[in-house]
């Protein structure tokens, strides 16, 4: 049997974690990471590594807390166990404070990091300045030092890590059956992403041994991360700068704003300074596509944008792109049902050669039966189908439009399976992703469906 080869290219932390979700999902791929740059000389190198997440708004609320859930737990279980230490991974308390009352005072993720409160008048007192803010605790990744044990983790179950400037995805073709494409702000080069700008950071670290606690002030430009060997002060986020040099001045306005947060650093020693170019100018890109070219056809799962936010949602993201590349061939080709799963496609965000369909974004609430494609009620992907090349995904779909959608699928089928899914994408969980109980057309289309689908688009 033809064991799926799969080429992850970046080896920061979202490929890496990319790659070892891969190698431990079922069924059996060959795996490889590919990356011109390997730690510590990689961007998330520089990452501060603290587990709070950003908020993108391209994406559901809902798909961002799993994400971070899933992110935390799998750290937790490190902290928690005899690696904690070689993978650099540990629990850190702290505030997060404000110069005035947030719009949302409670934030999503707030169940999902420990003893989550807001703090006290007494707590407050420590920062005069500021008028409300939260108390938690929560995960500190050690960059350096987790990057260099999930390489460990990858290389003790037989991904090789090869280092490769690549030109373009299509060198990989057709040694590869998908490519993960987890390059980063390298996606504007490799995927020919003009969208993807550099978002510069840049971040001083110090010894301040006697600082257990984190400081962060309102939406993180400035903060005060403790760590395992140093503290890291930070920060900045500076759109569109290519500069890979750290810049004295910036350093000192880093230093004066840390200090007023928390004014014993004044003693700190063994100050350095680092710089970071993080994926920006767009949102998180966790999409699949097929790409046509001279060559043949290239599949691609892009996994980029994270902006400075890729460490809190890393391992959740990961998963789902993983199980995006281990579906099967996007479009069709050699789509087989396994265990009730074939390729799905999330699209957060369109893509060049997606239809004008993909401007209705996520938060859809009812649809235009007769041009949706994929419509995603509650955890499931509920469509099929295709046409042309318009696609769209909708949440809370309402029950009627459920009905409608496959019903019209169920009619595509009878007209013309091979014209209407030329780009197959369908159903994360074929057994249970169409509720029976819709009406009694709706469930004689399902068995018909179902049927087509295991047994004659392959």
């Amino acid at each position: 049997m033809h064991r799926p080869r799969v080429a992850v290219v970046g080896a920061g932390v979202v490929g890496l974690s990319t790659a070892l979700c891969l190698s431990q999902l079922g069924p059996p791929c060959t795996v490889m990471v590919v990356a011109d740059k390997v730690t510590p000389h990689t961007t998330s190198d520089v990452a501060a590594g603290m587990l709070i997440p950003h908020t993108y708004p391209d994406i559901p609320i809902p798909k961002q807390k799993q994400w971070f859930r899933e992110t935390f737990d799998h750290l937790f279980a490190i902290a928690n166990s005899a690696e904690a230490e070689d993978a650099g991974v540990h629990l850190v308390s702290g505030w997060q404070i404000f110069r005035s009352v947030p719009t949302e005072e409670v934030p999503f993720w707030a169940d999902v990091v420990l003893g989550f409160r807001r703090m006290t008048e007494a707590e407050l007192k420590k920062f005069p300045q500021h008028v409300f803010g939260y108390t938690f605790t929560t995960l500190k990744c050690e960059s350096s030092t987790y990057l260099s044990w999930l390489e460990k983790r990858l290389r003790a179950s037989g991904v090789p890590i090869v280092s490769r400037r690549l030109g373009d995805l299509w060198e990989l073709h057709p040694a590869f059956d998908v490519v993960v494409n987890c390059s980063g702000l390298g996606s504007r080069r490799l995927a020919g992403d003009a969208e993807v700008l550099p978002v510069r950071g840049q971040v001083l670290r110090v010894r301040a041994p006697w600082l257990k606690h984190f400081v962060r002030e309102g939406a993180g430009l400035t903060y005060v991360y403790p760590g395992a060997s140093d503290v890291v002060l930070g920060g900045t986020r500076q759109e569109g700068d290519w500069n890979l040099s750290p810049d004295a001045e910036t350093s000192r306005d880093i230093f004066s704003r840390c200090c007023a947060l928390e004014p014993s650093l004044r003693g700190a020693a063994g100050l350095r300074e680092q710089v970071g170019l993080r994926p920006g100018g767009r949102g998180v890109r966790l999409q699949a596509e097929r790409v046509r070219g001279a060559a043949g056809t290239l599949r691609v799962v892009h996994h980029y944008g994270h902006r400075g936010g890729g460490v809190a949602v890393h391992w959740g993201a990961a998963l789902e792109a993983a199980r995006l590349a281990r579906s099967c061939n996007l479009g069709g080709e050699r789509c087989g049902v396994e265990g009730g799963s074939v390729w799905d496609i999330h699209t957060y965000r369109g893509s060049a050669g997606v239809g004008s369909a993909c401007r209705q974004r996520c938060g859809v609430q009812s649809v235009d039966t007769s041009k949706v494609h994929f419509a995603e009620g509650g955890s499931h992907l509920l469509l099929l189908g295709l046409m042309e090349e318009e696609m769209l995904i909708c949440r809370d779909v309402k029950e009627e439009d459920k009905i409608k959608i496959i019903l019209r699928v169920h009619r595509l089928l009878r007209v013309s399976r091979k014209r209407h899914f030329r780009h197959l994408a369908i159903l994360q969980q074929c057994s249970e992703a169409i509720p029976s109980a819709f009406c009694e057309a709706a469930a004689k289309a399902r068995g018909f469906i179902l049927k087509q689908l295991c047994c004659t688009i392959t």
